[in-house]
């Protein structure tokens, strides 16, 4: 994005989902952007070597402004500038690496550095909310096509993607969504049938487009999902944020994308163990659980999460679940009929309604963190085993 462009003028009155997605960010501390799950650009506002938060906290404030009220990067420049210094990121610093101990001279706050954090997180942001926009409307407009700027500094790889038509639901968008790499200046527009028709384009599928994304830039910024600490909020707040991630697109899309993963590795003869190392590091709040149980194990934790690797073992162990039994374990675990205490550590718990389940909750050794480790559908033969497994917090059977 060449400097001087007014963003708010570029984007036309930004759309709220833009700004929201920004906004929901959370901070990321990194030594190396490397160290970013391939999709961390969008769940996490990050920047290499900020290892302060108070630096983070500036630039995050100064990007969020810049995207909200349309500033140029000179006024974006000469805002956090000045505020970076005081902090002490700026120009070259020795600083020891959290990794290995090692001194390193390393590059801090530049106006170059300043440049690309702000083409990056405003590039990425406007992204992901135009996707939402484009995805609530395939329906009328399934044809998409990519748009380079075709000018000196577009790199070969994505002007030869220029007027390249794939339809909406592709999996090549899951990785190719842009921006595709530091800078990329590329675009996605959407046709109806009659526009495609018109204008005489081919269209190609993903498969037969090479991979042109830059190291840790193949994914979609759409698509990514931060989510937030919620044990550092309130349980009330904590409740209402899950019970509404429950019923979004959030679960739905790391279900199906956990599928098909695990379906591709049982294909190549891995095994369970294999398949979950494999699987990324991304994980779903799926219940709060209520201070008895929490009391019960001594938990500091309200939120309940569920791994992606667990969700591998339990899409393999238990593939008659479907995503309609993950957004209940909220329900599940709030009007189980049957808690037991099978350790210091751990709660089992079994619900029955239309349907029997059972599930296990396990605390962290420091009791910090609660993660779903088992859910499964029961039968009432099972109840008796249950009560036997340790101390009976709640019998209502």
């Amino acid at each position: 994005m060449p400097e001087g462009i007014d963003i708010a003028a570029l984007l036309n009155s930004p759309p709220e989902e833009i700004i929201n997605q920004f906004e929901s960010k959370g901070y990321q501390i990194t030594w190396n952007w490397r160290e970013m799950q391939r999709e961390a650009h969008a769940r996490a506002f990050t920047v290499a070597k900020a290892i302060n938060l108070d630096v983070l906290k500036s630039i995050r404030e100064e990007v969020e402004s810049a995207l909200a009220n349309g500033t140029t990067f000179e006024t974006f420049q000469k805002n956090l500038e000045p505020k970076l210094k005081e902090l002490g990121w700026w120009g070259r610093k020795e600083i020891v690496d959290q990794e290995t101990g090692e001194i390193l001279d390393v590059q801090l706050g530049s106006a170059w550095r300043l440049k690309n954090i702000y083409r990056t997180n405003l590039s990425t942001s406007y992204s992901a909310g135009r996707f939402k926009t484009q995805k609530a409307a395939a329906e009328r407009r399934p044809w998409w096509v990519y748009r380079a700027v075709q000018d000196a500094s577009t790199r070969p790889s994505h002007e030869a993607l220029h007027n390249t038509v794939v339809r909406h639901d592709d999996p090549f968008w899951d990785t190719h969504y842009p921006p595709n790499d530091w800078g990329c200046r590329c675009g996605v527009d959407s046709l109806s049938d009659k526009q495609l028709e018109a204008r005489g384009y081919t269209v190609s599928t993903g498969d037969q487009i090479p991979n042109f994304a830059g190291e840790g830039w193949d994914y979609n910024p759409g698509q990514s999902y931060w989510q937030p600490d919620l044990n550092a909020f309130s349980v009330e707040l904590a409740e209402k944020y899950v019970s509404a991630a429950l019923e979004g697109q959030g679960l739905s899309v790391m279900y199906s994308r956990s599928r098909s993963l695990v379906d591709d590795l049982l294909t190549q003869g891995l095994s369970l163990a294999q398949i979950r190392k494999r699987m990324p590091r991304e994980q779903f709040p799926v219940a709060v659980l209520p201070e008895l149980y929490r009391k019960a194990i001594n938990a500091d934790a309200h939120t309940v999460i569920l791994s992606a690797d667990t969700l591998a073992k339990q899409l393999i162990r238990h593939p008659d679940l479907e995503l309609a039994d993950y957004r209940r374990l909220q329900k599940i675990y709030r009007d189980a009929q049957l808690v037991v205490k099978d350790s210091d550590r751990t709660l089992v718990f079994y619900y029955k309604a239309d349907r029997e389940f059972y599930t296990v909750v396990k605390a962290t050794l420091k009791k910090d963190e609660l993660y779903l480790t088992t859910f499964r559908r029961a039968e009432q033969q099972s109840v008796d085993n249950i009560r036997k497994r340790g101390e009976v917090i709640k019998d209502e059977l």
